[in-house]
């Protein structure tokens, strides 16, 4: 029989929510981002900007307050920050009362400031498109990440504050410390004449540091809920299409087949079709089993994967297997932090000895947690890119915005980038544990520099490897360009 399919879904609406003013968004947009995202939807990105300006002078302002609190000496007061701004602003850069005012070289500070934040708050609004993309037009998806990136930008003038007030907080009381403990006796070494210090001035890089790593997760993870939250997109109608080819199938026969393929026109219409990945029915799977099937399918045949999930619907599984749950306790980019941690340790190790790493714990604190940063930072990257120029493709070429599909596809392939974050580990390692005995050099009178080499040896695998990840997301993609759901 003759059927006609609707290709949009009968979904629950998202939920009404009293509408927030703008300036609201200047107290929450940090502490409760996706609420914020929701109330303040029906904003205009005028809006966005004004915010994202008002933000840019916040930030401006407290690392004058901060900068103005660190060169007090003495009892910190409201008295003494307005004085040592009021010395800013009329002194002069140079002992002649002609030099210009401090104050003309701190505006120009500024303008760079806000050039790079503006270059930032693109560049993330740009990013973060296939993050929040839905099944509609690619302008409004990109509208939608741009207006809720700058919505959210009063984040900043948060983490500004609070990580920049710690910073002062321990420079002063180590100031003052040393001020009260200058003489220093001879007949101990100086490691143990900074071991009378408070214990909190003793870790305060390990304490800095990890303030600015919590920071930077938060403003991540906020900015990312902000910029995923629901928000209401009307239904693209679409002809019902054969998911193997793209024929149109109004009016075929369900029981028959595509006159352009051959596919089966239930395998492309039916109830069955398109039901959701393993992770978005982990209610009925089983968490543990659908992390299997969602880490390992999307590697093994993208294709397959990609004819599970859902386009035309939001949805948020992905996201969470990526970032993290908590019926998975960790994410894949959390893995991948654990690993490249680890793989930091066991290079400090080999290039330095255990001893050092013991001398050395704050350097080895500071180099562990940076290398793990960094590996989420550039595997979170590495997504949101793939993601993005994928979609782009489709975009210009297939003339349907399939972000929404290549950021599940790219999301799905964190299993990917935690083998990928194991090999740079290992074979980083290798090349350092292997370096002395020669493997990698012909003879001693080389005319090549041997660090070089070992660097050529890690990276081109590691290229390689990324070259990877943007063929499965593309793979993956592809198989999701017809769907109808």
């Amino acid at each position: 029989m003759d059927v006609a399919f609707d290709t949009t879904e009968s979904l629950a609406p998202p939920r009404d929510e009293r509408r927030w003013p703008a300036v609201l968004a200047l107290l929450t947009a940090g502490w409760l981002p996706a609420t914020t995202a929701r109330r303040t939807d029906h904003l205009s990105i005028v809006w966005g900007v004004v915010l994202h300006g008002l933000s840019t002078f916040g930030v401006v302002a407290v690392l004058m307050v901060l900068s103005a609190a660190a060169r007090v000496d003495g009892t910190l007061t409201l008295g003494a920050i307005a004085a040592q701004l009021g010395i800013h602003f009329t002194s002069h850069s140079d002992a002649g009362s002609g030099g210009a005012p401090y104050a003309f070289f701190w505006w120009r500070q500024v303008l760079i400031l806000f050039v790079i934040c503006e270059f930032f708050y693109l560049s993330v609004g740009f990013l973060s498109t296939p993050w929040g993309a839905r099944d509609e037009p690619f302008r409004d998806s990109l509208t939608a990440a741009l207006r809720r990136s700058w919505m959210h930008s009063p984040h900043v003038v948060w983490i500004v504050a609070l990580t920049g007030g710690l910073i002062v907080f321990f420079d002063r009381a180590d100031r003052s410390w040393r001020r009260d403990h200058t003489g220093f006796r001879s007949d101990i070494s100086w490691d143990q004449w900074e071991a009378t210090q408070p214990w909190y001035l003793r870790h305060d890089e390990e304490m800095i540091i990890v303030a600015l790593t919590a920071a930077g997760m938060w403003l991540v993870w906020a900015m990312l809920r902000a910029v995923g939250a629901e928000r209401r997109t009307p239904p693209v109608a679409r002809p019902p299409t054969c998911e193997g080819c793209g024929y149109n199938l109004t009016g075929a026969a369900f029981e028959g087949r595509c006159a352009e393929c051959g596919e089966a026109v239930a395998a492309s219409l039916g109830p069955d079709v398109r039901r959701g990945t393993a992770w978005d029915r982990r209610g009925e799977v089983g968490a543990l089993a659908a992390w299997w099937y969602c880490t390992v399918y999307p590697i093994t045949q993208p294709n397959w994967f990609a004819r599970q999930i859902r386009v035309t619907a939001p949805v948020a599984g992905h996201r969470m297997l990526l970032a993290g749950h908590r019926m998975l306790l960790a994410g894949h980019l959390a893995c991948v932090f654990v690993v490249a941690s680890l793989g930091m340790t066991l290079f400090w190790i080999v290039e330095w000895g255990p001893a050092n790493t013991v001398l050395d714990g704050s350097e080895f604190f500071a180099a562990s947690m940076s290398a793990g940063v960094f590996s989420v930072g550039f595997g979170l990257a590495t997504v949101l890119v793939a993601a993005w120029l994928v979609g782009l493709r489709h975009v210009i070429w297939g003339r349907r915005n399939l972000m929404s599909a290549s950021m599940q596809i790219a999301a799905y392939l964190g299993g990917y980038l935690v083998l990928w974050a194991v090999w740079a580990a290992v074979s980083g390692v290798g090349v350092v544990y292997l370096e002395p005995a020669g493997y990698y050099y012909l003879n001693s009178s080389r005319w090549y520099d041997q660090d070089f080499v070992d660097f050529l040896i890690w990276l081109v695998p590691n290229v390689m490897l990324s070259i990877g990840f943007f063929v499965l997301v593309a793979r993956g993609t592809a198989g999701a360009r017809y769907a109808n759901r």
